[in-house]
């Protein structure tokens, strides 16, 4: 009777065949999604904080190397020469790559016509990051099968005897150190932060209050409501003024027209919360319009503008002629 000392690990079938390294991905973007609904407790804020390790830090930047090398490396080839990169090399390209590409994302949210949200991140990221991991698979089955690149001993399950090298210790350490921080991080309040949130509310279907589903379609004189909020961690009393601005911005981001829509004001004691659900009301019509909303710790200059705004949030919205009725 033969024995194997290798410990197998035999996924679910429907697993089964595709990359182990590229289903940790899968999953990755998937226990993400599930975390941000769990409760704020001290132990989901340090799950969710692993999860933002891997699912901003590592997957997107795994993802499109694995799309880009999908061979393994040659090791007949001196280490200076091979075209493909090891599992060290990987990881090192898919951190940096993921740095980059995770501002890049935020960036063309913010030129685009959706909301720079928390949820429109997240989505970006995964259909970056899934759409990536298909292609990486299909790439990577279309070689032949020693020329693919493997996942790595500790992801397949399989664990032959052999050396484990330094290096495979330290890049295993600082992950996890790494993993370790954030998460330590998110769940220990932090102390002597001051800032204070400011955004947008919506009503969703079922009457809740949510960071989407801002109105975005207006005829000329139609009211339609908006909540704008402010939390103040400032420490300490503040006073602060919201202009509401109706703007149209050319390609180049250049303001050619702006209107004042609204202005409120208001003085929060430090941990108080304030919301004011209002009418927007446009005064011009025209496509792409940037509904501004702009914030002012104490009083606004005589001129209210992105620039000089304490911070700002903003929707788009086209605004057309009112419809005849026959």
């Amino acid at each position: 009777m033969s024995t194997d000392a290798s410990l197998q690990f035999r996924p679910p079938a429907f697993l089964r065949g595709f990359p182990a390294d590229l289903t940790i991905l899968v999953v990755v973007v998937v226990a993400t999604w599930v975390a941000m609904v769990l409760p704020d407790e001290p132990v989901a804020v340090a799950i969710r904080g692993l999860l933002a390790v891997a699912f901003v830090l590592l997957a997107p930047g795994y993802a499109l190397v694995s799309a880009l090398y999908p061979a393994a490396p040659d090791t007949a080839q001196p280490v200076d020469s091979r075209e493909d990169p090891d599992n060290v090399e990987r990881l090192t390209f898919a951190i940096g790559t993921s740095i980059v590409v995770a501002p890049l994302v935020a960036l063309g949210i913010h030129f685009s016509p959706f909301v720079l949200s928390l949820g429109s991140v997240l989505v970006s990221l995964s259909v970056v990051t899934l759409s990536a991991t298909v292609v990486a698979a299909a790439r990577r089955t279309s070689l032949p099968a020693d020329e693919r690149y493997e996942s790595p001993e500790i992801l397949t399950g399989t664990f032959q005897n052999r050396a484990i090298r330094p290096v495979d210790v330290i890049v295993a350490v600082a992950v996890v150190g790494a993993g370790a921080s954030l998460a330590y991080a998110a769940a220990e309040p932090r102390v002597g932060e001051s800032f204070s949130e400011f955004y947008l509310l919506a009503e969703a279907e079922d009457g809740t209050l949510i960071a989407d589903n801002y109105p975005s379609q207006f005829e000329l004189g139609e009211s339609k409501p908006m909540v704008v909020g402010i939390e103040n961690r400032e420490g300490s009393q503040q006073a602060y003024t919201v202009v509401v601005l109706l703007q149209d911005v050319d390609d180049e981001g250049v303001v050619t027209e702006q209107r004042e829509l609204d202005r409120f004001r208001a003085n929060l004691e430090d941990d108080e919360t304030w919301r004011l659900e209002h009418e927007v009301t446009p005064s011009f019509t025209g496509r792409n319009l940037r509904l501004t909303y702009l914030l002012y710790y104490n009083d606004p200059p005589a001129d209210p503008t992105f620039e000089n705004a304490d911070d700002h949030v903003h929707v788009w919205v086209t605004v057309s002629e009112p419809t005849m009725e026959a």
